[in-house]
C-alpha cells in the first residue's frame, strides 16, 4: 500500500514533468503566413523527428546537439530559399560555426575563409549541417564536398520537409566518373544546372546497382 509520502512525492514528481513539457519550447516558431519553403513545422516539433537523430553514430550528447541546431537551422531558413551551413564537433556536441550572419545563395552554401579558421582550430572530426528548402536528396557538390574535406565524419542534409539524409562514406572514384558523365551531359545540353543534375542522376543509379562493397558512396536516409 503506498504511503501519503510516496502519494505526494509522486504528485509533486508528475506536477513538475508536466510543467516543464508545459513550459518546452517548439523546434520551429510558429509563422503569420507560408510558402513553397516554408517548413513543415507539426513533424519537425515532433517526437519522431527528435528521434531521427538518435541513429547517427555518434555519442547521446552529440545526437541531441545535431537535433538543436538542425531545428536552429530550419528555423533561420523557414520560408527561405537559401541554403545555409552549420560545423558541429563530432566528438563533443559542440557549436563550431555558422554562415548565418552574411547573405546566403540558392546555389549551396560555404564557408568563407574567417569561417573556416575557426574549422581548423578544432582537433576533432565535425559534422556539417545544411539545408535543402525543395526537400532533395545530397546533389553531387555535397558528395563532393563530404569527399574533399578529410575533417568531416558525417554530412547531413537537413530538408524543410522534415527529411534528414546522411552522408557517411565517398569514394574518390565517385568524383571521377562524376566528372566523366558530366562531361558528357554538357554536349547534350547548354544548360550546366540540367547537365549536373543528369549526371547526378545517373551516379545514383549506377550506385544502386553495384554490391554493398563496390559502392562509390553511402547515404541513409534517417
Amino acid at each position: 500500500m503506498k504511503t501519503e509520502a510516496t502519494f505526494l512525492k509522486n504528485e509533486f514528481i508528475d506536477a513538475f514533468l508536466s510543467e516543464q513539457l508545459d513550459a518546452e519550447q517548439p523546434l520551429i516558431s510558429k509563422k503569420e503566413s507560408r510558402n513553397a519553403y516554408s517548413v513543415e513545422r507539426n513533424y519537425v516539433n515532433s517526437k519522431a523527428y527528435h528521434d531521427k537523430f538518435e541513429s547517427l553514430p555518434v555519442n547521446k550528447d552529440v545526437q541531441q546537439s545535431l537535433y538543436i541546431q538542425a531545428g536552429r537551422l530550419l528555423e533561420f531558413v523557414d520560408g527561405q530559399e537559401q541554403e545555409r551551413l552549420i560545423a558541429v564537433n563530432a566528438r563533443t556536441g559542440e557549436f563550431i560555426v555558422d554562415n548565418f550572419n552574411r547573405e546566403g545563395s540558392i546555389r549551396g552554401t560555404g564557408f568563407n575563409e574567417v569561417e573556416a579558421e575557426k574549422l581548423l582550430k578544432c582537433k576533432d572530426s565535425i559534422v556539417l549541417l545544411h539545408n535543402h528548402s525543395l526537400n532533395g536528396r545530397p546533389s553531387a557538390q555535397d558528395l563532393i564536398t563530404y569527399l574533399n574535406e578529410d575533417i568531416v565524419r558525417i554530412s547531413l542534409i537537413i530538408c524543410h520537409d522534415g527529411t534528414v539524409y546522411g552522408i557517411y562514406e565517398v569514394k574518390p572514384e565517385f568524383k571521377i566518373y562524376y566528372e566523366k558523365i558530366l562531361d558528357f551531359e554538357r554536349q547534350r545540353t547548354s544548360d550546366i544546372d540540367e547537365a549536373k543534375r543528369m549526371a547526378a542522376t545517373m551516379m545514383y543509379q549506377l550506385n544502386e546497382k553495384l554490391g554493398d562493397r563496390h559502392k562509390l558512396f553511402m547515404i541513409k536516409k534517417l
